[in-house]
């Protein structure tokens, strides 16, 4: 595989003399090579010589560090299908005769099904023969869908002009992804659209997936080494995984730019594979996990390097890029939702006024993604206390303080309407976890596990822990628990159930 690559095996006592002389500089118990000891990198046990390793850049947080520019790379490979869709479907929708309305409400519509179905994630291998029948697929689903909200508008095409509709869009979408997929390969040819790869496992399916990475430049993959968990890893590594930790494997690539990661079932290691969810929105690497019975699987849905299997991990939300179809229509609603219930919103301001005073607006710093701060706006329901014991004390609610305004929009939610402000900003989302204050976050975080993972994602105006009564003095632990769910189990629709069942307390007063 190449006569340049030598594997390295070290033993318990060098394990131990490199991990101690690193942690002695380095942070958060993170391997860094250091010039007083050879580490992994250093040592080549052909020729018993040590060997230059170039600087690295100091290991940031999960979730605090941008990504690496391979892994925007594989960001931009859905960016590019989605381009090409988008593009496709408008050529379609004009060439069909439709006239702008009709056509933009076909594209709009029919993008959210691609999107909704997962139909621009990256692929390490592209194949249109194999994305064909989803796309079709999804593509009558979102002419039926844009044809219904049409006919709503009262602008509905005739049958025959929507068969043609439906023709063009299938054509001319299927034909630009060809030019899309010929693009990339091309790209990844010359060397343009490469990622880093990293192979945990050092048994013969993971010998056979470097040989194959290094045959096949259209993968779009640069073989960067093995990692194994007996200490077995490849000369250009640093490190090892220590303790079957997720984070540290997300540091280690970040410190070595690889943006992919490929787990065989030697390698395979549950405790890592669970602990990636703790990756925050950059911190951590494309992870692709070999199932067991990889030559049985003849299913679309795995990706494949060949003959080989491979089932992604489910990324963090943010990775995704529904996420950020998110995002665009959470600032859109806000906006809009602005415009309509700006009356609202200054009769509730005109009452606060009147029984609290000048102070109308309630701000208080609350954690948002990735553990940054941000500025919480709500309407003032009750008169004035000192910022540091609304700050630290959990509860200071009491009825001496609660007029009777300030019991009324607390009832009916009205005092978070300002909140649209924060969605508006990109602090907020509609949905998602309700943001806490520092004090008690650093207080939850040590004495719950996975609370800091509720952080993933940006706090919402209304969650699924929320409506399903986990607000104000209840279980932390369960909050946390029902936050998480809801992140790891994201969609859409998940969204617009959460939402839903939002409108119904409102509506029965028990959203307080």
């Amino acid at each position: 595989m190449g006569g340049d690559r030598t594997d390295v095996r070290w033993d318990a006592a060098t394990s131990d003399t490199v991990a101690r002389a690193s942690r002695a500089t380095a942070p958060d118990d993170v391997l860094e090579p250091t010039r007083a000891v050879p580490t992994v990198a250093d040592l080549d046990d052909v020729t018993g010589h040590t060997r230059e390793v170039p600087p690295t850049a100091a290991p940031q947080p999960p979730g605090s560090a941008p990504p690496a520019p391979t892994a925007r790379l594989i960001d931009r490979v859905p960016a590019a299908l989605f381009a090409a869709d988008t593009f496709a479907l408008v050529i379609a929708a004009f060439a069909a005769g439709m006239t702008f309305v009709p056509a933009m409400v076909h594209v709009v519509v029919t993008l959210a099904v691609l999107v909704g179905r997962s139909l621009h994630r990256p692929r390490l291998t592209l194949s249109l023969a194999d994305d064909a029948p989803a796309l079709t697929g999804a593509l009558v689903i979102g002419l039926a869908a844009s044809s219904m909200v049409n006919a709503l508008v009262g602008d509905m095409a005739e049958w025959d002009n929507l068969f043609l509709v439906g023709v063009t869009t299938v054509t001319a979408v299927l034909g630009l992804r060809a030019v899309a997929h010929m693009v990339i390969r091309y790209a990844r040819r010359h060397g343009w659209a490469n990622h880093r790869a990293l192979v945990v496992g050092t048994d013969p399916l993971a010998q056979r997936l470097a040989e194959m990475m290094e045959r096949d430049p259209e993968l779009g993959l640069r073989f960067a080494g093995f990692l194994g968990p007996s200490g077995t890893a490849s000369r250009e590594m640093v490190g090892d995984l220590v303790g079957h930790d997720a984070t540290q494997l997300a540091r280690l690539c970040r410190r070595q730019d690889i943006s992919v990661v490929i787990v065989t079932t030697a390698g395979r290691d549950d405790e890592v594979l669970t602990g990636i969810r703790w990756w925050g929105p950059s911190g951590g690497p494309t992870v692709y996990v070999v199932p067991k019975l990889h030559a049985l699987m003849h299913s679309a849905s795995p990706d494949r390097i060949r003959d080989v299997a491979l089932f992604r991990v489910r990324p963090t939300a943010a990775h995704v890029l529904a996420w950020r179809v998110k995002s665009l229509a959470d600032r859109i609603f806000a906006a809009v939702m602005l415009v309509l219930v700006s009356p609202i919103m200054l009769l509730v301001a005109l009452a606060v006024r009147l029984e609290t005073g000048p102070d109308v607006l309630f701000r208080q710093t609350r954690i948002g993604r990735g553990g940054e701060p941000f500025t919480l706006l709500k309407f003032r329901s009750m008169r004035p206390v000192k910022e540091g014991d609304s700050a630290r004390r959990w509860s200071i609610a009491d009825s001496s303080r609660l007029g009777p305004v300030g019991r009324f929009i607390r009832k009916a939610s009205l005092d978070e309407l300002p909140q649209l402000f924060n969605i508006l900003r990109g602090d907020m989302s509609l949905v998602g976890p309700r943001p806490e204050r520092p004090h008690f976050v650093d207080q939850f975080t040590d004495k719950y596990d996975g609370y800091e993972l509720r952080h993933r994602v940006r706090p919402g105006l209304t969650g699924w822990a929320a409506v399903n009564g986990l607000r104000g003095d209840t279980s932390i632990a369960e909050r946390a628990h029902f936050d998480n769910v809801y992140i790891d189990n994201w969609s859409l629709g998940f969204d617009l159930k959460v939402l839903s069942m939002t409108a119904l307390a409102v509506v029965k007063g028990t959203g307080e």
